[in-house]
This record gives structure tokens, C-alpha cells and sequence, in this order.
């Protein structure tokens, strides 16, 4: 059952990424995301009220490291800030142009 958006009149890409800083020495594992994968995406209305939370990113890292959030991007970076420990995004400035 898919979806038809074909009133959309433009479309934002952004990357949201994680890096983890570790804190030993040796083998290190790669962090992971949980709650999204490669081929995610959201769907945001585009009156969304600036400063709302669009979703939250969680992840994990088998190694224990400090795990810390970020966006990709200049033009993501415009619309879009996440809390570098919680992995919250929220809306920095309206979508509707």
C-alpha cells in the first residue's frame, strides 16, 4: 500500500550521521543506528512549527565509546540541528518556502 506525493513541490536531503569517540586502544566496533537504516526516510509537513522535535536517532555502540550525533550539510544544517548526546532533530527554521 504505497503512498502518492505528488503535491510535493520540493524535496530536502539531508544526512544525519553519528561518530563515536573512543576511549581505548585496540579493536574498535563501529557504532550502528537502531531505529533507521540506509534506505530511511521521514516525511515532515511542511507547516511543522519550528523547534519541534522530527524524530529522535538511536544508537549503539558495542564498545562502550561516546556517541555523538550530528547533521551532514549546509543546507541540512539550515533546516535541521540534533543534540549531539540525546540524538534528537528538531526544526530550525520552516520548510514551507
Amino acid at each position: 500500500n504505497m503512498k502518492s506525493f505528488s503535491s510535493a513541490t520540493g524535496v530536502l536531503f539531508c544526512s544525519l550521521v553519528l561518530q563515536s569517540v573512543s576511549l581505548g586502544l585496540g579493536f574498535n566496533r563501529l557504532p550502528y543506528f537502531i531505529n533507521y537504516f540506509f534506505d530511511s526516510f521521514l516525511v515532515i509537513n511542511e507547516d511543522r512549527p519550528v523547534g519541534s522535535s522530527v524524530t529522535q536517532l538511536i544508537a549503539r555502540d558495542l564498545d562502550d565509546d561516546v556517541l555523538v550525533y550530528g547533521v551532514v550539510g549546509e543546507e541540512a544544517r539550515r533546516f535541521f540541528a540534533v543534540e549531539s548526546d540525546t540524538g534528537v532533530v528538531w526544526l530550525r527554521q520552516p520548510l514551507d518556502r
